[in-house]
């Protein structure tokens, strides 16, 4: 497998196996249109679809590309149905894929079913309490010691802070296995595995 880093400071690369070309999008400038923008663009690999033609690449897997707050390499999505401004609109994205079916290349989109950010249209309303979105997310009371607010348990994040985070509106700590603007969803909730579902068809 042939790994081409970009640029000495970015962590994007490229992978190459003959059938899989990998971009993580986090990143700026891993594959621009002409227009030179500073980010990864969708015009931008629809231009390049030829130059996946020659290497032989049949599947391209792309990195999250929703709307989002640009946080964790777009790993934070702010809506699971919309393309982010920064990649470009989904006129683009409808575009892209009809060029690269037209090609035979196939797309495989990487869903973030663990979480959304906390900007999310559904974090917005469970946090307010709104009817079925009361428990889209993972909340508990906080503990209190010594009249102190302290997390519910000594769960830890993937970063070593508190898995838990402190949400002033609804009064209540809501669980993040990653960053504190990324809630994990509550997935014994069906609502959450119908929207999830939803987004990813």
């Amino acid at each position: 497998m042939l790994q081409v880093s970009l640029r000495s400071k970015c962590k994007l690369s490229i992978l190459y196996d003959s059938t899989l070309l990998t971009y993580f999008l986090g990143g700026p400038l891993v594959i621009t249109s002409s227009s030179e923008s500073p980010f990864w663009s969708i015009t931008g690999v629809q231009e390049k679809i030829d130059h996946f033609i020659y290497l032989d690449v049949k599947n391209i897997w792309v990195a999250p590309f929703y709307k989002s707050s640009l946080k964790d390499f777009n790993y934070a999505v702010d809506d699971h149905m919309e393309v982010d401004p920064t990649f470009g609109t989904m006129a683009d994205f409808d575009s892209m894929i009809s060029a690269m079916h037209d090609k035979g290349l196939k797309l495989i989109i990487d869903l973030i079913p663990n979480h959304t950010s906390n900007k999310h249209k559904w974090f917005q309303l469970s946090r307010n309490r709104t009817d079925k979105y009361t428990d889209y997310y993972i909340w508990h009371d906080c503990a209190q010691v010594g009249g102190v607010r302290v997390p519910p348990n000594n769960w830890v994040s993937v970063y070593g802070d508190s898995a838990w985070e402190y949400d002033v509106t609804r009064n209540q700590c809501y669980l993040h296995q990653f960053r504190k603007e990324q809630p994990d969803l509550n997935f014994n909730n069906p609502d959450v595995h119908e929207e999830i579902l939803v987004s990813s068809v």
